[in-house]
């Protein structure tokens, strides 16, 4: 989530708000499914950073786990 990976992490999100920009305002034309794909991955990765440091730095700050009903 920090050091290197972090840093590539920031700049791809950064060309993907690029990309998103340049398709809303200035030009028109679809996003391959393998980009959207590679997107989700890579969010789904920052999610699982971004929830592991929580629980070790800052635990309180973590949604509860949901209930289980009977």
């Amino acid at each position: 989530l920090f050091g290197a990976e972090g840093k590539r992490l920031a700049k791809y999100l950064d060309e993907c708000r690029e990309k998103r920009n340049d398709i809303q305002y200035d030009h028109w034309f679809d996003i391959p499914e393998t980009e959207t794909d590679e997107l989700l991955a890579e969010i789904e990765k920052f999610e699982k950073g971004v929830r592991a440091w929580l629980a070790a730095n800052h635990p309180a700050l973590l949604p509860p786990p949901p209930s289980r009903a009977p």
